[in-house]
């Protein structure tokens, strides 16, 4: 053999190490990503029992402390607590002789306090699954609920602008069909980011099943926050650039443009998210990456960082007022008015009206929750700052414990 001459005997191909390198590496990133976006989720979860117990532990203190025959004090829960929270249901009938148990992590709604929610009643006489049952039993039914198809041309099946930017934009290269399909297969249950699906937080995906690059996905409020229980749709749109080009995304039930969810949500549909391109933030980690970026992180993302405890904290400056009684009163105030929006367009407006490609969702996690949220709504009522706010709050949760009756 000469010396700079191929030899095909002895050297069937060459291999060229570098694009294999390349690929593992980004493999690996891919999912230390992945990985990542998991734990902050776990974390914000994991956070709020850590402080729920630590409250728990506070109130038996409390308690022990106090005098036999004093009543004790309408607390407002702090941000975060509630995380370990028991179902609980009011005994009407027993509240004269006694302030209602309150389960660990929540605060007692006081007897004779006045609230018609209280005489509101769930059938049967128990207080429902909890813990680790509930999420075994959530997971079981609505597991296989959470990526699916449906029709986004129904009446109501895709925000109207959301329905104009697609027709405009009909894009279906094959870079993206290919991304899409690979998002959506690690998605499913079992898959290698497969969405959570538990009692205290959990995401669902519809995709049309005519057009892969329509979506429609379902956020429930996670347990110990003002949105607790709570379903959020939001509407996605993947442009003709996409993965280059982040998605499009509104949220859906705003009660025609009445709700303004957070600083981040607005009563139009807008969604502030560095990842959407739609909040300007100086870090480079937080803007979307179309190399490490996806839906699944998107989703999980509005769920751990905007529906959080103290979402008063996502307005500007808020921080100017962190600790001082000005503040308190004001996120006290904020959060009471939210949980009223979540009340009305998340829980009950969803019940009564939900929309396409969300029915077997709301019917089921309802249902499953029923008396824990039962007991979430007597409390936020009972822990309103003003009177006003308390009749109001008193007022939507009769009527949703009225229709959790019914399932």
């Amino acid at each position: 053999m000469r010396f700079g001459v191929h030899d095909a005997t002895r050297f069937p191909f060459r291999i060229n190490p570098i694009p294999q390198i390349m690929a593992r590496a980004l493999a690996h990133t891919e999912a230390t990503h992945a990985a990542l976006q998991e734990t902050r989720l776990r974390a914000f979860l994991a956070r709020a029992a850590e402080q729920g117990a630590a409250r728990r532990a506070a109130a038996s203190g409390a308690a022990a402390d106090a005098a036999p025959s004093s009543q004790p004090p309408l607390k407002r829960p702090k941000s975060g607590e509630g995380a370990e929270a028991e179902p609980m249901d009011v005994d009407s009938s027993a509240a004269a002789a006694a302030p209602a148990p309150a389960g660990p992590g929540l605060v007692a709604v006081p007897s004779g306090s006045g609230l018609a929610c209280e005489a509101a009643a769930l059938p049967g006489s128990g207080s429902g699954l909890a813990g680790a049952e509930l999420d075994a039993a959530y997971a079981a039914e609505l597991g296989p609920l959470s990526v699916s198809e449906y029709d986004s041309s129904l009446p109501g099946g895709y925000s109207r602008e959301m329905a104009r930017l697609a027709d405009q934009d009909s894009g279906a290269s094959r870079k993206k069909m290919r991304q899409l399909a690979k998002e959506l297969n690690d998605m499913q249950p079992g898959g290698r980011l497969a969405l959570p699906c538990l009692a205290t937080a959990a995401i669902f995906l519809r995709q049309d099943g005519a057009r892969t690059d329509k979506m429609r996905a379902v956020i429930t409020g996670p347990l110990g926050t003002p949105y607790e229980g709570g379903l959020f749709v939001f509407d996605i749109f993947c442009p003709a650039a996409y993965p280059a080009d982040p998605p499009v995304m509104m949220v859906y039930n705003t009660g025609g443009g009445k709700a303004r969810y957070n600083p981040n949500l607005y009563a139009d549909g807008k969604v502030c998210l560095s990842l959407l391109g739609t909040y300007n933030s100086g870090h480079a980690s937080e803007k979307w990456n179309p190399a490490l970026s996806s839906i699944y992180q998107v989703l999980v993302s509005i769920q751990s960082q905007i529906l959080v405890d103290d979402p008063m904290t996502n307005e500007p400056l808020s921080e100017t007022m962190a600790g001082t009684s000005e503040g308190s009163a004001k996120t006290a105030e904020y959060n009471a008015r939210l949980q009223l929006l979540v009340m009305r367009h998340a829980m009950v407006d969803m019940l009564r009206h939900p929309p396409p490609g969300t029915a077997d969702i709301v019917a089921a996690h309802f249902r499953l929750l029923r008396h824990r949220l039962a007991t979430t709504v007597r409390r936020w009522a009972a822990a309103a700052p003003s009177a006003e706010l308390r009749a109001k709050l008193d007022e939507q949760a009769v009527r949703l414990i009225e229709l959790l009756a019914t399932l």
